[in-house]
């Protein structure tokens, strides 16, 4: 199917987009639920999607109706390209010079969260743009709070959460700053860095690729089958190399920072994915998933 356009002349049109939306989720629906919610019959349905089910796109099976995943993960593919567009449009006239093709201070993924306070998101840009530091009060995941002076280096989206790379003056270290748990930003003018200091930092700042980054790197080997392998091969990680692959499984290593980033990958995978060559992991795993199962037995 093509890319699909929101701009639309037809109300047929409309409800095709919109059940594709809906079908591009993973979830199944019946010719009469779909009729309910488009205010249409079951055969006008029937009609809309026929095309689908013809080319491959769409299966109907027990009278419901699913996309195939190959399709839903194009489908995802076309909306992150769309929002990288679109952000870059944005960043370009709030700071052209560094939304060039040389000099990539933003990173984007899909499925992106929403920025609550745009004051905060402009007075960062307008840090990143200006070369200046900035004070801020931020809040941790343990509910600490303090205030921060820092010198901003990136603007990161990983897995859809927003980030701030920047080099924490006090600590002397890059730090990484969940964007939602910022508050109340104010630009400083003070020069608290030398040249060849800020040269370093933005250059270890392009090759930030993980909210964990301030850690040192660490791999492990892993084990993938089914859908992981098939996703896998098609999303083609940044951190992950495919060591060997084979008809129904793929021996890969992950590339990571802190445990929890490796441990959340393969939990979004189970049953599929395997820890290969770290005992002391596969142990951390199993009390996690056994800790699970007892919240859930109870």
């Amino acid at each position: 199917m093509k890319s699909i356009n929101h701009k639309f002349q037809t109300k047929v049109q409309k409800r095709l987009v919109e059940i594709y939306d809906l079908l591009a989720q993973g979830n199944s629906y019946k010719a009469q639920e779909l009729a309910e919610k488009f205010n249409c019959t079951r055969k006008t349905i029937s009609n809309d999607l026929k095309e689908l089910v013809e080319k491959g796109v769409v299966k109907y099976e027990a009278h419901h109706y699913t996309m195939l995943q190959e399709y839903r993960l194009t489908y995802k593919r076309q909306n992150a390209n769309m929002l990288n567009t679109m952000m870059q449009s944005m960043l370009q006239k709030v700071m052209p010079q560094f939304v060039g093709d040389d000099e990539k201070l933003f990173s984007f993924d899909f499925e992106m969260e929403q920025i609550e306070d745009e004051a905060l998101f402009s007075q960062i840009t307008t840090a990143l743009a200006k070369k200046v530091a900035l004070s801020f009060e931020y809040t941790t995941r343990n509910k600490i709070h303090s205030t921060k002076v820092v010198y901003p280096l990136k603007v990161s989206n990983f897995s859809g959460t927003w980030y701030l790379a920047a080099y924490d003056i006090e600590k002397e270290s890059l730090r990484s700053y969940h964007i939602q748990d910022m508050k109340n930003a104010t630009l400083l003018e003070e020069d608290y860095l030398s040249t060849t200091l800020r040269k370093s930092l933005e250059g270890e700042a392009k090759e930030i690729d993980s909210p964990w980054y301030g850690n040192p790197k660490k791999s492990t080997i892993l084990k993938a089958e089914d859908l992981a392998m098939l996703y896998i091969k098609r999303k083609r990680y940044s951190n992950i190399e495919i060591i060997e692959e084979n008809e129904n499984s793929l021996t890969i290593k992950m590339h990571y920072y802190q445990d929890i980033e490796l441990l959340n990958f393969i939990k979004s995978w189970l049953p599929y994915i395997s820890i290969v060559d770290n005992p002391a992991l596969q142990n951390k795993l199993k009390e996690i998933l056994e800790q699970t199962l007892k919240k859930i037995e109870k």
